[in-house]
């Protein structure tokens, strides 16, 4: 009797244990699992005064221009499955001098297929014979299904530093010791489907 009691509770405790741990699947849930993140490198640069004025006439350079090429979009894996970008711009102003940039997205025949403003970026200031530089972080999502399909066809990014003029006339860019540093990088996302 004591060994067919110790095999009911055995028994018991081993069904209990199998069905205590059962749940019902939910196959919706891989729809909601985390799409596939690239995070790749835009461009990057430093300009110092002597990129701000031309050599010959010695007068400031309006414009100053980067050219990159986008290699991660020359992969059709990635962009066949792109559903949203994001862009993230850190920028660093020593100048006493305003700024804006213009971030354009140009295709293979340079037709352009985004462009990103970061304007009136702010002039750096002095305290007490120290430079206080500007610091501005700029982030842009595309995620308009149109607008992600054109960004596909980037295959440059050009990046134009405007210089806002001198309307005091006592901040020349000239012999300026400051520098003005951009860096930018993409989250590409992608819906593999699965």
């Amino acid at each position: 009797m004591k060994n067919k009691i110790s095999l009911l509770v055995l028994m018991a405790v081993l069904a209990t244990s199998f069905f205590s741990c059962y749940r019902t699947l939910d196959f919706d849930q891989a729809e909601n699992t985390a799409k596939p993140i690239i995070d790749a490198d835009l461009a990057y640069f430093t300009l110092n005064s002597n990129h701000l004025i031309d050599p010959v006439t010695s007068l400031e350079r309006i414009t100053a221009s980067d050219t990159t090429r986008v290699q991660i979009l020359d992969n059709t894996d990635y962009t066949d499955y792109l559903i949203k970008v994001d862009f993230q711009f850190k920028i660093k102003n020593e100048f006493q001098r305003k700024f804006d940039v213009n971030v354009r997205f140009l295709d293979e025949n340079y037709v352009p297929t985004y462009t990103i403003p970061i304007t009136a970026i702010d002039e750096a200031t002095i305290v007490s014979g120290t430079i206080s530089p500007i610091y501005r972080n700029h982030t842009e999502t595309l995620a308009i299904p149109a607008t992600v399909t054109s960004f596909k066809n980037t295959r440059f990014a050009v990046v134009d530093v405007t210089l806002q003029p001198d309307t005091s006339g006592i901040h020349p860019i000239s012999g300026d010791s400051g520098s003005f540093n951009f860096q930018s990088a993409v989250t590409l996302y992608l819906d593999l489907g699965i």
